[in-house]
C-alpha cells in the first residue's frame, strides 16, 4: 500500500488526472455513507442499566457521536448538510434573498446510494 504522501502526491498530479477523480468519487461515497449512519445511529435502541433505567450518560454519548458526525458533514458538505439560514433585506431598489443550507433530504441519499451498488 503506498503512503499517505505518495497518495497525496498523486492526488495533485496532473499526470493522475484518473485517479484524483476516483479518490474524490470515494471520498464522496464515503461521507454519503456517514450520512446514512446517522440515521442508524439515531435509531438504535439504547441499553438500559440492570434497574432497567436509561443511564443519561449514555444517551449525552450517543447526541456527542451524532453532534459530531453532523458537524463533520456540515464542513465538508456544507450545501447538503449545513445548517439552513434565511435572510430577506429590501431597500434602496436592491432586493436581496439568501438561502444556504439542507436542500437535499435524506430520500435523495438513499437514491444516490442504491446507484452506486
Amino acid at each position: 500500500m503506498p503512503s499517505t504522501t505518495t497518495i497525496f502526491r498523486w492526488i495533485a498530479s496532473e499526470k493522475c488526472k484518473g485517479f484524483r477523480e476516483l479518490y474524490e468519487a470515494s471520498m464522496q461515497i464515503r461521507l454519503e455513507t456517514l450520512g446514512d449512519g446517522l440515521i442508524d445511529l439515531a435509531d438504535a435502541p439504547i441499553e438500559r442499566n440492570a434497574a432497567g433505567a436509561i443511564d443519561s450518560a449514555t444517551v449525552q454519548m450517543r447526541r456527542l457521536q451524532i453532534e459530531t458526525r453532523r458537524w463533520i458533514l456540515s464542513k465538508l458538505l456544507p450545501r447538503k448538510y449545513g445548517d439552513r439560514m434565511n435572510l430577506d433585506h429590501q431597500g434602496d431598489g436592491i432586493t436581496l434573498h439568501v438561502v444556504t443550507g439542507v436542500p437535499e433530504s435524506f430520500a435523495s441519499l438513499e437514491q444516490k446510494r442504491s446507484k452506486i451498488g
